[in-house]
């Protein structure tokens, strides 16, 4: 199994340690929410994970309310593949409300947490499916059902991947040029459909397009979960909210078709829902074909430290944390001979401020790579200077307003 500094060598990624030698899974999870919460200073953000085609993006587009996504990849890799997995997930606050943002980062939170104190492989399905109603009951318990938020998530484990959603964030599977959509909204259209569908056509837009249920709401959640069984080896998934899908649904499958690869699909993706009038925090992940993610999962080289899985977020920073079940505690401060790296205890840590390169003014926190973020509590920071790696260049063309040419 991987030791701590094994696990930071070679990684040109902005690291965090979360020390939760005293904390338990409730307490984790109100961490974390915290940390999630706080977004990058730049109005567009990505995510990635080091040694893996998974790519992410959040943009605040022009909404007076800042951004309500919130998005996440995880994963654990152990000496038993069994118990090793990968998550993804994307939420959006609903409605524009009060606490959107809040629901949908508690959320993010709920499900990586929960998912790593679960010890008894029960199916990856039935897995998802008690996952989301964790989040609801916790969501709705914080906020009193009255904010929610959407939520698309992935989960490959134990050999299998399944796609759970509740709202209208949506999983789409890529294969040979053509998107297939793999869920259905949660919206008033579609539920009345199911009974009487010459209804459900004649719903105005206003109303047909209204949520049946969101995570945290005050309806019993019935969570949909299928299982991705992909059409081709190399097919691939990509989850996004509403500010995504909507833009870009009249045109893309000409989009799918012209694009050589995901990343050129996840960039084109971007500027295009931005370029036809999208107006709504857009965010999305691309997740790799299946097979490529299992072989991800059964190499030991990506083993994550004993007992701890890896948090990735926006802003290419990631985060280590010790599971429900596992302590790992930090004694101090720690070096470790990793090149440019640098390690040291966030609560002394002091860095000059830095000014955003991005044009346009950002809702997110002013928290800056390989700067502490406030009420993060005892954690290690790995900061780390750009690299002109292509997994760098990636994640810049995602960042940027213009088209490649």
């Amino acid at each position: 199994m991987a030791t701590c500094t094994k696990f930071f060598e070679s990684r040109e990624m902005s690291f965090q340690y979360m020390n939760e030698s005293k904390l338990n899974a409730p307490n984790q999870i109100d961490w974390l929410t915290k940390v999630v919460l706080k977004l990058p200073s730049e109005a567009r953000s990505s995510l990635r994970i080091d040694a893996l085609p998974l790519v992410g993006f959040t943009d605040v587009r022009h909404m007076s309310y800042g951004n309500q996504d919130r998005i996440a990849a995880a994963y654990r890799v152990c000496d038993d593949p069994e118990d090793s997995w990968l998550l993804a997930v994307v939420c959006d606050g609903v409605g524009g409300s009060a606490n959107g943002e809040r629901a949908a980062a508690l959320t993010v939170a709920s499900l990586a947490v929960d998912l790593s104190t679960v010890r008894r492989r029960r199916g990856a399905a039935n897995i998802l499916k008690d996952l989301l109603h964790r989040a609801h009951i916790r969501t709705s318990a914080a906020f009193n059902s009255k904010s929610s938020t959407t939520a698309v998530a992935c989960l490959i484990s134990g050999g299998s991947a399944v796609i759970g959603w509740v709202g209208d964030s949506r999983a789409y599977q890529i294969s040979d040029g053509e998107a297939t959509q793999l869920t259905i909204d949660d919206t008033l259209a579609s539920a009345i459909a199911k009974t009487d569908s010459k209804f459900a056509l004649e719903l105005n837009e206003e109303y047909g397009e209204r949520l049946s249920q969101a995570v945290g709401g005050d309806s019993n959640l019935v969570a949909n979960v299928i299982e991705w069984l992909p059409s081709s080896e190399e097919a691939f998934c990509i989850l996004c909210s509403d500010g995504v899908w909507k833009p870009v649904q009249p045109v893309l499958e000409a989009v799918v078709g012209a694009c050589s690869d995901g990343q050129e699909l996840m960039r084109r993706l971007l500027i295009l829902s931005d370029w036809t009038g999208g107006h709504d925090n857009a965010s999305a992940i691309m997740l790799p074909p299946f097979h490529i993610a299992l072989k991800f999962l059964n190499n030991t080289a990506n083993a994550t430290p004993d007992g701890c899985f890896v948090l990735s977020l926006p802003g290419n920073q990631s985060i280590v944390m010790s599971d429900g079940a596992s302590k790992w505690p930090m004694h101090g401060e720690r070096e470790f001979s990793t090149g440019v790296q640098h390690a040291t205890e966030t609560s002394n840590s002091k860095s000059p401020a830095r000014k955003s390169s991005s044009k346009r003014k950002g809702s997110g926190s002013t928290a800056e790579k390989g700067k502490s973020r406030p009420d993060a509590g005892s954690q290690l920071v790995i900061a780390e200077e750009p690299t002109n790696d292509e997994s760098t260049s990636t994640t810049n063309a995602l960042q940027s307003d213009e088209p490649r040419k």
